[in-house]
């Protein structure tokens, strides 16, 4: 069973930011590729947002193509995306979406507010691309919600 999820959908996004940053700081100690000053409470204001937006980008990218989507985030919070009609996405959709999130990284904390705004719980590259998040409560059932009610609906595997 799936179900909408904006909390677990958040924390699986705060804990993919949290592994880009460890990648971006692995790379400045090998490559020196990020300024960083001195002090440890500073790393996370001082890596530049271009080189920030680029390793984003390649992290997403990267778990769209290898894995459907799935980022760290996403499989320690079990949550997924998958089409509208709650059917799994094709690679070509998942790859679009997060290259349209990644463009829309600059305008992300608008895009999470439109989510928490409408009633169908989607996000602005959702929106684009036609795509939901859900989360899976039992095997084979999905939980849609529509604007008054929840429906179960039964899915192939």
């Amino acid at each position: 069973m799936l179900k909408k999820s904006i909390g677990m959908r958040f924390i699986a996004y705060i804990i993919d930011f949290i592994m880009i940053y460890i990648v971006a700081f692995i790379f400045h100690l090998m490559f020196g590729f990020f300024t960083l000053t001195r002090s440890a409470t500073s790393v996370y204001f001082s890596m530049n947002f271009i080189e920030l937006t680029i390793m984003s980008i390649l992290y997403f990218v990267f778990f769209a193509l290898v894995t459907q989507g799935k980022t760290i985030g996403k499989l320690i919070t079990r949550v997924q995306v998958r089409k509208s009609n709650l059917e799994e996405v094709t690679r070509k959709q998942i790859v679009i979406r997060e290259l349209l999130k990644s463009a829309l990284m600059i305008i992300n904390l608008i895009s999470f507010i439109v989510l928490l705004i409408r009633k169908d719980k989607k996000s602005i590259h959702d929106l684009i691309v036609d795509t939901i998040v859900v989360r899976p409560i039992k095997k084979g059932e999905l939980i849609q919600d529509n604007q008054d009610h929840t429906e179960i609906t039964e899915t192939e595997e």
